[in-house]
């Protein structure tokens, strides 16, 4: 039994058939006469088999003539010679050769008989995709075979995707094919020559299999499509659910975070000491600006020590993605390490860069641009960079003095159980008090 796509090999010539075909394919008196004289011969058993050996090679020299001049039957009938060893010596690769030809010329049964030969590995290497594309094309020349066949690859996923529909559209052809075929005569249906295929009568079963396999290939496709639907609607109804309630909650959020807001900036326009409590949080946030510049610069010497590693490290991984918490800071070469693994969104990256525009390490001072950074990696969830931007804000470095906009980021770091926004937060909301 063939495997669901495997075509079974050409079956071997039937020799009446044979002669009937050489006769419409093959043109010429003396090949005519060969052939009556042959039918009408009524020699002993060795007799009528040195006829009929010679009668083959007449054909043989024919058909290869012929072949050689383009002529797609003659190529074909080779190929069934070659596949059968009817004549000849059995020689796939001869067979597959020639069938190759007359299907490069757009010969259906050709297409269908290198598929199968592709499918079975017969004087070709086996590759079910290969032999896919060939029943294709014969496929779509009406061929009901290489319909069946191309169905049923679709069905097992065999040298194409797994199609539950498109099995069931081509088992489907298949079907009405051989259902069309099977209502005609075999001269009606092949004329004079069977020219490779079978009778009617013979692929009767191919005309059942197909319409088995169109119904099954049917249900399964309709299963799939229900599970896909059921999966779809379901997981569309969780999102809505899902963002429903993060609405609700950012919405409640954002209320509390407006009231809270709200009632710092009213106490804050009713003091009388204002200025001097800003001066004073402004003095603060100087110091520990400097202490942190202080802190980075003494991690960076800590860090140093293991440079060698780290640039081997990064030499291996230069997008940067598989670096460390706490990347070693080369001040040498801020620009084409710390600004691409930045650029590609690591967080650690961009703080460090955030680090390096504020105190003025390895680059031009620029608190614009430290902004930049920190904001990007402060909106990623990473704790310091949001703390950092904090300072930024209430300090009006880079950005203007935004109160709210400090405690929003803060608040932020705090959530991450950040000690310095934490103590920060603190000292803001002390300083507000005195408003």
């Amino acid at each position: 039994m063939t495997r669901p796509g495997v075509a079974a090999p050409p079956a071997p010539i039937n020799k009446p058939a044979a002669r009937a075909a050489i006769r419409r394919a093959i043109s010429g008196p003396l090949l005519a006469s060969v052939f009556i004289a042959a039918s009408a011969g009524a020699g002993t058993a060795p007799q009528e088999a040195n006829h009929e050996k010679d009668n083959y090679q007449v054909v043989l020299n024919q058909f290869k003539l012929l072949a050689s001049r383009g002529d797609a039957a003659a190529q074909i009938s080779l190929g069934a010679m070659y596949a059968s060893g009817q004549g000849v010596p059995q020689d796939y690769r001869e067979a597959a050769a020639w069938y190759r030809k007359a299907a490069e010329q757009g010969a259906a049964d050709a297409q269908f008989s290198l598929g199968a030969m592709h499918a079975n590995g017969q004087g070709v290497p086996q590759d079910y995709r290969e032999a896919a594309a060939w029943y294709r094309k014969a496929a779509e020349q009406g061929h009901a075979r290489a319909q069946y066949h191309l169905g049923a690859m679709h069905d097992s996923g065999q040298g194409v995707p797994q199609d539950y529909r498109l099995a069931a559209i081509w088992f489907r052809k298949a079907a009405e094919q051989e259902a069309a075929n099977a209502r005609k005569s075999p001269a009606e249906m092949h004329g004079p020559v069977a020219n490779g295929r079978e009778p009617a009568k013979a692929e009767a079963p191919e005309a059942a299999k197909a319409k088995a396999g169109q119904e099954a290939a049917a249900k399964k496709a309709e299963a799939v499509a229900r599970a896909e639907q059921e999966s779809i609607g379901a997981r569309r109804k969780a999102e809505k659910d899902a963002a429903l309630k993060k609405a609700e909650a950012d919405a409640a959020k954002a209320d509390a975070e407006a009231a809270r807001a709200a009632a710092e900036l009213a106490a804050a326009a009713k003091a009388d000491a204002a200025a001097k409590a800003r001066q004073a949080a402004e003095t603060a946030a100087r110091a520990e600006r400097d202490a942190a510049a202080a802190r980075a610069s003494a991690e960076a010497a800590r860090l140093k020590t293991k440079q060698e590693a780290a640039q081997k490290t990064v030499a291996t991984n230069g997008n940067g993605r598989d670096a460390p918490q706490g990347l070693t800071m080369n001040m040498d070469e801020p620009a084409t390490r710390y600004r691409k693994a930045a650029e590609q969104g690591i967080a650690d990256a961009q703080f460090a860069l955030g680090m390096m525009y504020a105190n003025g390490q390895g680059v031009q001072r620029d608190d614009k641009e430290a902004v930049i950074w920190y904001r990007r990696a402060a909106e990623q969830g990473y704790a310091k960079a949001q703390y950092n931007l904090g300072r930024m804000y209430i300090n009006g470095q880079g950005v203007p003095y935004d109160y709210l906009q400090a405690v929003k980021w803060f608040s932020k770091a705090t959530e991450q159980d950040s000690l310095e926004a934490y103590r920060q937060k603190g000292m803001l909301k002390r300083t507000a008090s005195f408003r």
